[in-house]
């Protein structure tokens, strides 16, 4: 795992809000989640996934294929998805949250994230119908490696690192008194978002582990009541950006949208250089 992008990731989270723990779940710079399944052509997703379970050639263009025809069903979703998160930031751009406004885009947005899932285990489960038994067993860890990071942080409540907060007062030239009203705020707000993450993991368990293989009717079902969970997180981690913003001069605000801007151009290179 790298600790450079774990730690650079907490700090745009604590810059831009908790709600950005999501962005955190996955694992180390190996590990695919459900948006890099279809974040890349499906031929460089085959070649990821062949190294980790040797797939024949015939194996890796049906991969390529099935990931492909997924993955041009999502993207209006991921359009989506980003398109509420800019709406939410810019809402709570100045320090202020007002839910009636808020909420709305939180709930679409929850509903977009749960069928993205839906259709990630789709996708995952189309992917196993080629392999072979052993291959199964093989990519069913793959899979769960995807979490593996982000659940020891969630399943243990690790607070954010005194680095973090480091690293964030000299990008963002925090006073000692800044500094002291943002660790109040994230310590008060953590456990809020951390007890949710918690209850969405058991319901992403319970989905992943139950018995019969993957049925999408049953599927959407389960992962629909989920819904209001993924809502109030995406609400709680606007209410907590605007929290953090309040506490931030016009200045500061601005340090901390360009350097979030930086951090996701950069996470975008240090994708597309996995993936070649």
């Amino acid at each position: 795992m790298n600790r450079k992008w774990i730690a650079a990731g907490l700090v745009a989270t604590l810059a831009c809000g908790v709600g950005g723990t999501l962005a955190l779940a996955r694992s180390d710079s190996n590990a695919m989640s459900d948006r890099d399944l279809f974040a890349v052509d499906g031929t460089k997703v085959a070649t990821k996934v062949s190294d980790k379970l040797h797939l024949d050639d015939a194996q890796k263009q049906q991969v390529a294929a099935i990931v492909n025809d997924e993955r041009a069903k999502a993207q209006p979703m991921i359009e989506q998805l980003q398109k509420s998160r800019d709406q939410i930031q810019t809402l709570t751009g100045d320090g202020h949250y007002e839910s009636t406004k808020v909420s709305p885009i939180a709930e679409s947005a929850a509903a977009t994230a749960v069928s993205l899932y839906v259709q990630a285990q789709r996708t995952r489960s189309r992917v196993d119908s080629v392999l072979t038994p052993a291959q199964r067993i093989d990519a069913a860890k793959m899979w769960d490696d995807t979490l593996a990071e982000g659940r020891y942080r969630i399943e243990h409540s690790e607070p954010v690192p005194p680095m973090v907060y480091r690293i964030a007062a000299r990008k963002l030239s925090l006073t000692p008194e800044q500094l002291s009203a943002i660790k109040q705020i994230v310590s008060t707000e953590q456990p809020k978002a951390n007890a949710m993450l918690k209850d969405l993991l058991a319901r992403r368990d319970s989905i992943v582990n139950a018995p019969g293989g993957f049925d999408e009717a049953t599927v959407r079902a389960k992962a629909e009541e989920a819904t209001p969970v993924v809502a109030k997180l995406i609400e709680e981690g606007a209410q907590t950006r605007a929290r953090i913003f309040t506490v931030l001069t016009p200045d500061q605000r601005s340090k901390a949208v360009a350097f979030r801007d930086e951090m996701r151009q950069r996470a975008r290179k240090h994708f597309d250089t996995l993936f070649g």
